[in-house]
């Protein structure tokens, strides 16, 4: 407590004579020249595509497309850019109704995320299991349409056209090379369960010792 006045003088007389100390920066976050020289590569970026692409605002046509690309974008991305104020606005005004006039939420809550679909989305992309299937499936008619050709030519048997595996793993039991899972619970109704119960005529009962201890709870 004695010595801190002292200490803090002498540091800044240090910094003071040494000039280690740096002035505060009053500037805009983008009054620096590396954000300047970002905006200008982006405005002649623009300007480029604009020249080569051609004006996008004298298209006559009401379709949203993308500028450098000229795809036209999905229904659903219209009406979210078009919407996307207005949902928006009823957001914040819902945040104020419940955080701040009724105070029936925490102040900490926060406005959840809209995930809308905006530019990047192009098309609706199928799921990876679905797109192989569909390749599977069209793989196999390719394979049985070439195999009949091949069958009708050399006066085949086509009762047994159908009884051979055409992939190194049946669909049946696995997708891909991978064995397909299920649930043991639906192995049940395969099984039929005999309810009836007799009781054998024996001259001894022989138990099992490690059978024992394990069927007994711990502790005991």
């Amino acid at each position: 407590m004695v010595a801190g006045p002292e200490i803090e003088r002498a540091v800044r007389e240090f910094e003071r004579t040494s000039d280690v100390g740096r002035p505060d920066d009053t500037r805009h976050h983008e009054q620096v020249p590396s954000v300047q020289k970002a905006f200008a590569r982006d405005v002649k970026s623009l300007v480029g595509v604009i020249k080569e692409m051609g004006n996008p605002f004298r298209e006559d046509s009401a379709d949203l497309l993308v500028l450098d690309t000229k795809e036209i974008l999905l229904k659903c991305v219209v009406e979210a850019v078009s919407g996307g104020k207005i949902k928006g606005q009823s957001m914040y005004d819902n945040y104020v109704e419940e955080q701040l006039n009724k105070r029936s939420k925490p102040i900490t809550d926060t406005i959840q995320r809209c995930n809308l679909p905006l530019f990047g989305t192009l098309e609706n992309h199928t799921s990876r299991k679905t797109g192989n299937q569909v390749a599977d499936l069209e793989s196999d008619c390719r394979l049985f349409s070439r195999l009949y050709i091949a069958c009708q030519a050399r006066e085949g048997n086509f009762e047994e056209f159908f009884k051979h595996e055409n992939s190194s793993s049946p669909p049946a039991l696995s997708c891909h090379g991978k064995m397909r899972t299920g649930q043991k619970s639906e192995l049940i109704t395969c099984v039929e369960v005999s309810t009836a119960f007799e009781r054998p005529s024996v001259d001894a009962v022989v138990p099992d010792g490690v059978a024992i201890v394990n069927m007994r709870p711990p502790g005991k």
